[in-house]
């Protein structure tokens, strides 16, 4: 017979574990939300919570104490924010006693949720860093607007931009260059002074020996008189300069006055009976003369010879620079011309030069001076006898029983005084030419005087010799 075993058994399934509850908050006011609602204020727990995947119980809606102190909720938009027991957490503010803990589990650490208005500046733990709110399957609809902040400046950065750094790297370096090429230069030897260029100065490597300079064996020893040796160059005493500017101001004024002298020196007369072709044009003034004036001068009667040299030279070169109107030969002659002289002396060559021009127009001005002085004069006498004739005639008029008081000493002392002769017989000649007065002598004192006596109206006597109608003069 065979024999039943029994089947084994099997094992009982694991009871599976409660699911998750998250601790559900019991706010303060909820009103049920509908589909398609704008979700707010405490009601964003509830919304997290579906769209989580995570089932939570319902929250009991407890109404609220008193509707007197119930407030409207606010229109700002709030976000949530999750407080729990963790070291972070201790940096912000304390929960609130308002909130209630409910469906704590062993396994989870009790969190306290909150609702905060979101400022614009808030540094607190923001819902999105919590793992939970990160759904992939299914993400939340609502997502709370972060603004990004502006980025720090790194503190390490340097104060100084890169360019300036650079530039005073470069004017290091520069420095440092010029420094060198200094001394390689000052130790490169000079050129005997005897050696030519186109000898041993072409083929060494080597500085040339300064000007006035004496140079041998790499070195310079020495310096002609007046220059003075100072480090590697020759250089000028001050002396020579002082002394260069003096000879400057005093060789224009002995070029002048000697140019003066030989053109001027004959008088106009002279210079007009003179011949044109002996008259010099221009003054040549040698290099001699100008050293022996110089070197009667009291300054330079017993200076060195080589240092009067290099003056004198150094005078020349200045003065050809300030007076470039002077001509300068290849031997150090100084020549001037007729307008390189003295203001009176170029007046007096002008003149001679022009002189026929200058008397043609002299004449002429004198000859248009005389014309009108007499014609003037003569309008003047003119004017003068018409006076005189008139006085007369009132002087004739005037009723009186001497008869002196027409005489013709007697008037011309009354009218006329002891002025030119001339005006007063050309005033005679008038008055025997008016039939209106008549002339004729009377014995007076013993003498025969002549008188003028006024006629009157009567007729003019020429007329009827003449045939012509007899008019009456007044």
């Amino acid at each position: 017979m065979s024999t039943l075993k029994p089947a084994p058994a099997l094992p009982l399934p694991a009871p599976s574990p409660p699911p998750f509850a998250p601790p559900a908050p019991t706010p303060k006011f909820q009103r049920r939300a509908r589909p398609g609602d704008f979700v707010e204020g405490e009601a964003i727990t509830s919304a997290i919570l579906k769209h989580s995947g995570v089932k939570a119980p319902r929250p009991v809606e407890i109404p609220p104490r008193s509707f007197s102190s119930h407030q409207a909720p606010s229109p700002e938009r709030k976000t949530l924010q999750f407080e729990s027991t963790s070291p972070v957490a201790d940096l912000h503010k304390p929960p609130s006693s308002a909130h209630f803990h409910s469906a704590r589990s062993a396994e989870i650490e009790p969190e306290r949720v909150r609702y905060v208005n979101a400022p614009t500046k808030d540094t607190s733990p923001n819902i999105e860093d919590d793992v939970r709110y990160h759904d992939y399957f299914n993400p939340p609809r609502f997502l709370p607007q972060t603004r990004a902040q502006p980025p720090r400046a790194s503190t390490s950065a340097s104060p100084w931009p890169k360019w300036t750094i650079l530039g005073g790297v470069a004017f290091v370096l520069v420095g440092v260059a010029a420094a060198y090429v200094s001394v390689f230069l000052e130790s490169i030897p000079f050129c005997d002074s005897n050696a030519t260029t186109s000898g041993a100065t072409a083929t060494a490597f080597c500085h040339p020996c300064p000007e006035y300079g004496i140079c041998f064996s790499g070195d310079l020893h020495s310096c002609r008189d007046p220059y003075l040796r100072v480090e590697r160059a020759c250089l000028e005493p001050s002396t020579v300069s002082r002394d260069a500017d003096l000879m400057t101001q005093l060789l224009p004024r002995f070029l002048v006055k000697r140019a003066t002298s030989t053109l001027c020196n004959a008088t106009v007369i002279a210079t007009l009976l003179s011949n044109e072709s002996s008259k010099p044009s221009q003054v040549v003034t040698n290099a001699l003369d100008l050293r022996n004036y110089l070197l009667h001068q009291a300054m330079w009667d017993e200076v060195d010879a080589a240092v009067f040299n290099v003056t004198f030279n150094k005078a020349m070169r200045q003065l050809k620079e300030l007076h470039p109107e002077f001509y300068y030969t290849a031997d150090g002659d100084v020549v001037l011309h007729r307008d390189d002289v003295e203001m009176w002396c170029a007046l007096q060559l002008h003149l001679c030069d022009h002189v026929e021009v200058y008397a043609a127009v002299l004449v002429v001005v004198l000859t248009i001076l005389v014309t009108g002085t007499w014609q003037r004069r003569r309008r003047a006498t003119e004017s003068q006898i018409k006076r005189l004739v008139h006085a007369v005639h009132v002087a004739l008029k005037q009723p009186s029983n001497d008869l002196v008081d027409g005489a013709v000493a007697h008037l011309r002392h009354t009218l006329w005084g002891g002025k030119a002769d001339h005006t007063w017989q050309r005033v005679v000649q008038a008055i025997h030419d008016d039939a209106r007065i008549r002339e004729r002598y009377i014995l007076h004192r013993g003498q025969q005087v002549l008188i003028w006596e006024w006629i009157g109206t009567r007729r003019d006597d020429r007329n009827i010799l003449r045939g012509q109608p007899v008019e009456l003069v007044d």
